[in-house]
């Protein structure tokens, strides 16, 4: 395996967006987080999640390549678990921490699993840094407004493909629930004037008392809810929308390589590759959210000098994934073979161990 290192890698650009782009973080009331200087952030967690399931994706792809074998089977579930979110079904994590530091048998583990060395797990800092996103907050908007509607009420002529059983039940369920939905709305109106009545409240009592009325009012809102014809819920129904970052926004991104050997930056490269193919970040992806491309700047700080060394660029878009610089192509292409001498499967001190007293009685 080799220990050569590039020294402290910086990867260092932008990501724009393609499409709207949302994500729900918890406690944020379906809020962007805002930073005290104008700015909208998203956490280094929103990219480094897909980028840890697309590393594993290469992994998985290059290790079947390099035994001749299917895909399927090459990792088990506890592999699965602990490569693609570092969680330990065997609990040897915890007993290995009760046995006191292994400096030693960490880097081995390491040179053994540099996905896992990468990424990280409890116990097993990540050698990945990733950084926050950050835009303008003027790049902010409401995407994805809409409604819901009745396929019948918008196309009447599918009706002319049900049997004449399934249309009277149609036109049946559709009068009723219309009924239906005129009282909900009229009790709903009645919910949200309890509502600033209960907020206009100035004392615990009065809070308490139309309180009450509000859960009754919800009740008696459930009740008819449960009374419509056919689905529980109305398919008519608005869509609000989420805050979004928008189309064309660009957003600052980094990641570190915090020891950069060139294992590291050929998988980091190979993952980005691979993301490439899909390159989506949050949610709301089933209607188009979250599309992205991006270019970075790579350099490389080795100790003892005084600037960093430029080792090359990397851009991702429609067109593909491409890379500049001898150094980013060599990574790249040698981490096929650095991954012969890898063993996936290797997650704790424990499984080192007893892999390696295994090859000594071999």
């Amino acid at each position: 395996m080799k220990k050569d290192t590039l020294g402290f890698v910086r990867i260092e650009g932008q990501l724009v967006t393609q499409t709207a782009l949302t994500v729900s973080y918890m406690d944020m009331d379906q809020k962007l987080p805002r930073t005290p200087h104008g700015e909208v952030m998203l956490n280094g967690g929103t990219i480094r999640g897909p980028l840890r399931k697309a590393a594993v994706r290469v992994v998985r792809r290059l290790v079947a390549k390099s035994k001749g074998v299917s895909e399927q089977g090459v990792f088990d579930l506890t592999d699965d678990y602990m490569l693609g979110t570092g969680y330990d079904r065997s609990r040897q994590v915890n007993n290995e921490r009760a046995g006191g530091a292994d400096p030693a048998g960490e880097v081995r583990l390491r040179e053994l699993n540099p996905l896992l060395s990468m990424f990280g797990r409890w116990g097993l800092a990540g050698y990945l840094g990733t950084g926050e996103m950050r835009t303008a907050e003027s790049s902010i908007m409401l995407a994805g407004q809409g409604a819901r509607a009745d396929q019948y009420e918008r196309d009447a002529t599918l009706v002319e493909y049900l049997s004449d059983d399934d249309a009277a039940t149609l036109e049946k369920e559709i009068q009723a629930n219309r009924a239906v939905q005129k009282r909900i709305d009229e009790e709903k109106k009645q919910l949200a004037a309890l509502g600033k009545e209960y907020r206009a409240a100035e004392t615990d009592k009065e809070k308490k008392a139309v309180g009450k009325r509000m859960d009754t009012q919800k009740a008696v809102i459930a009740e008819l809810e449960d009374s419509r014809e056919g689905g529980e819920h109305a398919i008519k129904h608005p869509l609000g929308g989420v805050e979004s970052i928008a189309a064309g926004s660009t957003l600052s991104s980094f990641f570190e390589l915090i020891n950069g050997k060139p294992v590291y930056l050929g998988l980091f490269l190979h993952t980005l590759n691979e993301f490439a193919r899909h390159p989506h970040l949050g949610g709301q992806t089933s209607k188009g959210f979250g599309r992205v491309h991006g270019e970075y700047r790579v350099t490389a700080w080795q100790a003892g000098q005084i600037q960093p060394t430029e080792l090359g660029h990397i851009r991702f878009d429609a067109d593909g994934f491409h890379m500049e610089g001898d150094v980013l192509k060599n990574a790249y292409n040698d981490l096929p073979a650095h991954i012969e001498q890898c063993n996936f499967k290797v997650h704790t001190l424990q499984a080192l161990r007893e892999l390696e007293s295994k090859q000594k009685e071999s």
